[in-house]
C-alpha cells in the first residue's frame, strides 16, 4: 500500500508541531488491507481501535510512529480536532500536579492517592464488607522506600456469611495496568462503591456481597499512573533499569506483556526493544508489579509445577492441553481502554483454548449487554505474556480482557455518559 501524498504537508506540520510541544501525540486513522498488515504495527501501537468493516485502525501516534507507518506502507490521516484537544489537555496537565490531588480537566477520574483514600473510606464505613491488603511495593518503591507506592487490593464480601459459605466464588478485577488508560481504574472504583454503599438497600449489591467475594486491584500500575496523571502518554511502569538508551518518555516495562504464561511466544506479540511500548521485560515476571499481582491471584508455583496460595486454585496443572473442569469457580477480568471489546484466550495463537466453548459463551454473554465486540484475543492481533492468558493458562480460571470505549484520556462527559453505564 502506498503513502498518500496529499496528506504529507499536514502530517509533516503536525509532526513538527507535536515535536515542538514536548513530543505530544497525535490521533491517526490508518487504512489496512489484511490482518497480517495490522499485525505488523500491533507491537508499536497499543491499543488499536479497529473498525473491521471499514478496515481502519485508530491509533495515538508520536512523530516517530508516523515515520514507521509510512515505512510500513499505510495510508493514514490525522484527526486534527481530537489531536488539538488531546494536546491542549496534556500541555495543561504537564507539571500541574505539584501539590494538587485532582487531575486537572478530568475531575471524574481519581488520582492514585484519591483512589487509595476511597478504599480507606469504604473500609472505615463498612468494615464487615471491605478490607484492604498490601500486596507489595511498586518498582519505584523498591528503589527508594520513600517514593512509589504499596500496591493494594480491596477485598469485598459480607464476612457474616463466610461461615455458611466458606468457598465463595470470586471475581478478580485489575484496573489501569496501562497507566494512561484513565477510565478502567475509575470504573473499578465506582463498582466497589456501588457494592459497598448499596449493601442493605440495593437487592443486587446485597445478594452479591452475601454470596460472592470480590478482589479488586483498582490501580494496577500506580507509578506509571502518576506519570499519566501529569499528562504523559504513559503506558508502562517506570522501571528504567533496562532502558538506559531510551528517551525520557519511552523507558519502562509493559506489564501486560510481562506475565509468565506464553511470555515472548508470538511474532509481534511483544517487543524486546527496551524503548518500545510493548517491551516485555528481560524475563517473564521480571518486574515487581507483575510479581505482586501473580502472588495475589495465583500464589507461588511448587516444584511439581502447581500453583498454590493465591485467590484461585490451580485447575490446569499441565498448563497445555487439559481443560479446566466444569466446576471451576470464579472469573478474572483485566479492564483496559479503549476499543469496545471483550477478549478471551488465546492471544498468541489462533488455536482454540481447551475451554474454548465456555470462554466464548461467557464472553459473548458479557458483550451482549453493552454492545462490545466479543472475540478470541488473537483475532485482533497477536499478544503474549498477558494477564488473561496467564490466569486462564496457568490456573484454568476464566480470564478476560475488556476494552472500554472512549479513549485513553477519555473526557468526563464520554465516561459518565457512555462508558460507565455501558
Amino acid at each position: 500500500m502506498r503513502f498518500q501524498p496529499a496528506a504529507l504537508p499536514l502530517l509533516l506540520a503536525l509532526s513538527a508541531s507535536a515535536a515542538a510541544a514536548d513530543d505530544l501525540p497525535v490521533f491517526v486513522t490508518a487504512q489496512y488491507d489484511n490482518p497480517a498488515q495490522l499485525q505488523r504495527i500491533a507491537s508499536r501501537f497499543q491499543h488499536l481501535n479497529v473498525d473491521r468493516n471499514a478496515k481502519t485502525v485508530k491509533v495515538e501516534a508520536m512523530p516517530e510512529d508516523l515515520t514507521a507507518l509510512t515505512k510500513a506502507g499505510f495510508k493514514y490521516q490525522v484527526d486534527q480536532e481530537a489531536t488539538a484537544r488531546l494536546q491542549r489537555l496534556q500541555t495543561a496537565l504537564q507539571g500541574s500536579l505539584n501539590g494538587v490531588k485532582s487531575i486537572p480537566g478530568f475531575t471524574c477520574f481519581r488520582t492514585v492517592e484519591e483512589t487509595y483514600t476511597t478504599m480507606d473510606n469504604l473500609v472505615a464505613s463498612k468494615p464487615n464488607l471491605a478490607r484492604i491488603t498490601n500486596i507489595g511495593p511498586s518498582w519505584q518503591k523498591t528503589q527508594n522506600p520513600g517514593t512509589g507506592y504499596d500496591m493494594r487490593v480491596l477485598r469485598l464480601s459480607n464476612t457474616a456469611t463466610d461461615a455458611a459459605l466458606p468457598n465463595k466464588p470470586t471475581l478478580v478485577l485489575f484496573g489501569s495496568i496501562h497507566a494512561r488508560e484513565y477510565a478502567p481504574a475509575e470504573l473499578v472504583t465506582r463498582f466497589a462503591e456501588g457494592l459497598v454503599n448499596g449493601y442493605g438497600t440495593d437487592p443486587e449489591a446485597t445478594w452479591l456481597l452475601d454470596n460472592f467475594a470480590f478482589q479488586l486491584v483498582l490501580q494496577a500500575n500506580p507509578d506509571g499512573r502518576k506519570k499519566a496523571e501529569a499528562g504523559a502518554s504513559w503506558r508502562k511502569n517506570v522501571n528504567n533499569s533496562n532502558g538506559g538508551s531510551c528517551s525520557a518518555s519511552s523507558y519502562g516495562t509493559d506489564l501486560n506483556r510481562n506475565f509468565p504464561y506464553h511470555w515472548n511466544t508470538a511474532a509481534g506479540g511483544s517487543s524486546g526493544n527496551q524503548c518500545a511500548e510493548t517491551y516485555r521485560g528481560p524475563t517473564a515476571a521480571s518486574d515487581p508489579e507483575t510479581q505482586n499481582l501473580m502472588r495475589l491471584v495465583a500464589g507461588t508455583r511448587g516444584s511439581n509445577g502447581v500453583y498454590s496460595g493465591g485467590i484461585f486454585a490451580d485447575r490446569r496443572p499441565d498448563d497445555v492441553n487439559t481443560a479446566a473442569p466444569d466446576d471451576t469457580q470464579g472469573v478474572f477480568i483485566d479492564i483496559h481502554s479503549a476499543a469496545d471489546l471483550v477478549l478471551w484466550s488465546w492471544g498468541d495463537t489462533s488455536n482454540p483454548a481447551p475451554n474454548q466453548s465456555g470462554l466464548r459463551t461467557l464472553g459473548r454473554r458479557m458483550a451482549y449487554f453493552n454492545g462490545y465486540y466479543p472475540q478470541q484475543s488473537d483475532e485482533l492481533y497477536a499478544t503474549d505474556g498477558t494477564t488473561d492468558d496467564t490466569m486462564y493458562g496457568l490456573l484454568g480460571v476464566p480470564g478476560y480482557t475488556i476494552e472500554l470505549g472512549g479513549s485513553f484520556f477519555e473526557s468526563c462527559s464520554s465516561f459518565t455518559g457512555t462508558t460507565l453505564p455501558n
